[in-house]
């Protein structure tokens, strides 16, 4: 009886001590950089979440009246638009924040534009880019680590957020290569599932998806960088993209336009020229007219001089900044 006893408790006492050990590893590494505070976010073999990177900027820095011009939408709007560029556009009296993040929403958007409003920043000017896989997919906060808004931007429970990653680092067994690299620091093939091993360095991280690295490699040897890097034929005939933003959306958008005119911010809508060259649903860009009016809102989808040339394009997904810069000559110089 004695000996089955003890070899119970053994059974039940390593996967305590394991699970201890796993969990005790996520709080002293803080993989994704939300367990404490940090003064800067530098490019790592763990992707991090580019609206908690931003808005934790934002607070540290913004909150004093800092900024006054702000880039919002995805990281095509991180990507396609460089923040001294539109400064340019704007005015030097202009202090441009970049607050894009991966695979933002309409709910994001309002979210940080209420943020931003509740901070009693002066809201000057806004470049808001729309993207029409991504935008209106999404009306409620999301539950990926890599996309869940900041509290500050949702206004969700600071334990529910926190949750996300702990789970994604145990759940999904993040924490095995996580730790196999940390201890080892050996690259292995079955890492590349979890960690990114392409972007690791000590640069601090501004906007979302760095292009400055893309960029450069294209300029040092354009014919090599394309010859890597996949893309897909599209078809002649595309069919444009389903209706997509429906009465929540709407309510986010007209909240959206009361902020402007509270703050009388000079805004542009922007709808991105996107690879797969999908148009924009007519009855979609229709009520982007009326609410914003259609003098501020400028529709680059579907196929035109931008998105026929897969050289305007760093991949599949997001535009490069001499795209944006033809854009922002669109708007501010007709």
């Amino acid at each position: 009886m004695l000996k089955f006893l003890f070899h119970f408790l053994k059974f039940m006492f390593i996967p305590f001590l394991l699970g201890s050990v796993i969990m005790a590893s996520y709080f002293v590494f803080d993989p994704f950089n939300v367990v404490r505070p940090h003064d800067e976010f530098y490019f790592s073999e763990v992707g991090l979440n580019e609206d908690y990177v931003a808005t934790e900027r934002y607070l540290k820095q913004g909150s004093a009246g800092r900024y006054n011009a702000f880039i919002l939408g995805s990281s095509r709007a991180g990507s396609g638009f460089n923040a001294m560029h539109w400064q340019e556009k704007i005015g030097k009296d202009k202090r441009v924040f970049s607050y894009a993040a991966s695979n933002e929403s309409i709910y994001g958007i309002y979210g940080k534009l209420r943020l931003l409003d509740e901070k009693g920043d002066s809201i000057k000017n806004v470049l808001l880019v729309i993207c029409g896989d991504f935008t209106f997919a999404r009306t409620s906060n999301h539950s990926h680590y890599l996309f869940i808004k900041h509290p500050a931007v949702s206004k969700g429970s600071m334990k529910y957020f926190q949750e996300s990653f702990l789970k994604a680092y145990v759940l999904t067994g993040f924490f095995v290569p996580y730790l196999d690299y940390k201890i080892f620091h050996t690259k292995r093939a079955y890492m590349n599932a979890f960690l990114k091993f392409d972007r690791p360095s000590n640069t601090t991280i501004y906007g979302a998806f760095q292009a400055y690295d893309r960029e450069e490699k294209i300029l040092k040897n354009e014919e090599a960088y394309y010859r890597h890097t996949p893309f897909y034929e599209r078809p002649e005939v595309i069919a444009p993209y389903g209706v997509q933003i429906n009465a929540a959306a709407k309510v986010y958008l007209t909240d959206i336009m009361e902020i402007f005119r509270k703050h009388h911010t000079d805004y542009k809508i922007i709808i991105s020229p996107l690879y797969d060259q999908k148009r924009m649903n007519e009855k979609d860009v229709e009520q982007l007219y009326r609410i914003f009016r259609k003098e501020n809102v400028y529709d680059f989808s579907g196929k035109n001089e931008i998105t026929n040339n897969k050289f305007n394009y760093y991949e599949k997904s997001h535009y490069r900044f001499h795209v944006g810069d033809s854009i922002l000559k669109v708007i501010y110089n007709p």
